[in-house]
């Protein structure tokens, strides 16, 4: 029913842990992991991959030579012609799915049977340095329990930006820019009747996400739809405060962002839409 495509460059821990949570779901669909691997160095992604190799429906691909391992549309376009299964799932290789989490979702698409949904979660962002793999295997981990953070995923903010507005989706006049592709399901027949994702957008960060769901939406006939409790968990774990700091500027300066700049000009009103998002999350931001 599911296939999870997980784009990923190093960081193993934290996909470890993601693995982990998928080995604890309590389903019985069939589903199935792909790993599409960005280049990463660390080659114990090979020992990942036989640890979980016999536990999971897993799947690693590696990426050819890239100019960039910043290739999420790449990845997530590698898994989609690979997955088997009806019902794509985008998630982000820091990003614990609950034990509930494929069951949740199941459980909203079965009474929509035919619907082309376009399906949002949102993330906590937690610290997850005292999380054991061997507890997520077994369903033993406390997730709720761990400590919120102020992300720089997430613009220095501890719970998820699109809320609360992301619960008015069927009203916004841009229901694609709530749609992130860390927590994202989608019908696989509709992302290859749209060219999946583009990847024009490689090499920069952001908004790929954005103009997939709006090509979904306009073009593919997908209905927005915001699910409560499919909230996985974003570790803020792992990144040394060079590489943070880094990414915190990345998200805050849009000014020399070519990705915000393409989809800017191939939305109409997003620009100005978002303009006025950015301005209530912080007076930081640089457009």
């Amino acid at each position: 029913m599911f296939s999870v495509v997980i784009p990923c460059c190093n960081r193993l821990r934290e996909l470890a842990l993601v693995l982990a949570g998928f080995r604890a779901q309590d389903v019985r669909e069939r589903f199935e992991v792909i790993l599409v691997d960005n280049n990463g160095f660390e080659t114990d992604i090979d020992a990942l991959f036989r640890r979980y190799v016999d536990v999971l429906p897993l799947t690693l691909l590696r990426q050819p030579r890239l100019p960039h391992p910043r290739a999420t549309s790449r990845a997530r376009n590698r898994g989609l012609a690979l997955a088997r299964h009806e019902w794509i799932i985008s998630l982000d290789a820091d990003c614990i799915p609950p034990p509930d989490y494929l069951r949740r979702i199941r459980e909203a698409i079965e009474p929509k049977a035919g619907q082309s949904l376009l399906i949002a979660g949102l993330r906590k962002f937690v610290c997850a340095d005292g999380v054991s793999e061997d507890d997520l295997r077994r369903g033993c981990a406390a997730l709720g329990s761990l400590p919120a953070v102020a992300s720089p995923a997430n613009y220095g903010r501890p719970v998820d930006r699109r809320h609360p507005e992301i619960e008015a989706l069927a009203e916004s006049p841009h229901p694609w820019a709530f749609m992130h592709s860390g927590n994202l399901i989608y019908r696989r027949d509709m992302a290859l009747a749209i060219g999946g994702f583009d990847e024009a957008f490689d090499g920069v960060w952001g908004y790929e996400d954005i103009d997939f769901a709006h090509r979904a939406i306009t073009a593919g006939g997908a209905i927005p739809a915001y699910l409560a409790g499919i909230e996985c968990y974003h570790q803020d774990t792992g990144l040394d405060p060079a590489t943070a700091a880094a990414e915190a500027a990345e998200r805050f300066d849009k000014t020399g962002n070519s990705n915000w700049i393409r989809v800017c000009g191939r939305i109409p009103g997003y620009e100005q839409f978002k303009r006025e998002q950015y301005r209530k999350l912080s007076p930081g931001i640089r457009l």
